[in-house]
């Protein structure tokens, strides 16, 4: 398919559906949570940015359990991007890399730009009875 690839509903929503476009309401909607694959867990270090990653994406809906191959292959490019810089790789080796990267977050919502696109509803003050009672 040519094209950018569809924008998962979820991000659509933490966006506000800027575009206004009808939801896809069959969407599949895997259950929430993922768990790190076996091979990942042999590595200390994906671990590490594995248990960096999941509970920021779970915290907002975004990581389910068919999501474990995808977070867990950001979590080798970024450490691998790390170690690309330790060791003074070339600039279009790591640009290549980089670019890698830049695709699974846009896909997690991980960018700046995404970020900026989120809508988050304000709590309601609650008044000064609620907040003499201990409210927001």
């Amino acid at each position: 398919m040519a094209g950018r690839p569809p924008k998962p509903t979820a991000l659509k929503l933490l966006h506000g559906n800027p575009g206004k476009r009808k939801l896809n309401e069959n969407e599949p909607k895997p259950p929430l949570g993922a768990q790190p694959p076996a091979w990942l867990k042999a590595d200390l270090v994906l671990l590490q940015e594995w248990n960096r990653h999941a509970p920021r994406l779970g915290k907002l809906g975004l990581l389910t359990e068919i999501d474990d191959d995808a977070l867990a292959t950001l979590c080798v490019l970024e450490v691998k991007f790390r170690e690309m810089l330790a060791a003074g790789a070339a600039g279009s080796a790591l640009a290549s890399l980089s670019k890698e990267l830049r695709a699974l977050w846009s896909r997690f919502g991980m960018t700046p730009a995404d970020r900026a696109r989120v809508k988050v509803e304000k709590p309601q003050d609650a008044g000064k009875l609620g907040r003499h009672l201990g409210g927001a």
